[in-house]
């Protein structure tokens, strides 16, 4: 064996260097126009504010929620988690595979995910 450590990772790239320096940037279309329509025009920023405000203002929930999001930020999602499959020893797991792999075939549910209809 040699003195030399096995690197990691794949052997072209230099570490620490994109091996896509430029990127590709994704396709925006629309936003671009937009962004370009806007800025060459700003008055019509404050006619679409206005718009949306005044909406808001007559119950439009989409307006509201719209200007909402935009000063306050979305509100953050909630996940609940349920860890009971990672406390499980490693045959609990394969007990439990194998129990979940008899119920699919059991269900008369083939490869796709759905269930055969005779």
């Amino acid at each position: 064996m040699t003195d030399q450590k096995k690197s990691a990772g794949n052997p072209l790239w230099q570490k620490g260097v994109s091996g896509n320096p430029s990127g590709k940037r994704a396709l925006k279309i629309l936003t671009d126009r937009l962004r370009m329509e806007l800025t060459q025009h700003p008055e019509r920023v404050a006619k679409i504010a206005e718009a949306v405000i005044a909406k808001a203002e007559d119950g439009d929930l989409a307006a509201a929620t719209m200007i909402w999001d935009r000063l306050e930020g979305r509100p953050l999602q909630t996940m609940e988690i349920n860890a009971t499959t990672t406390m499980l020893t490693p045959e609990e797991r394969r007990m439990r595979v194998l129990e979940l792999q008899a119920r699919l075939v059991g269900s008369g549910t083939g490869d796709d995910g759905v269930g055969s209809q005779h």
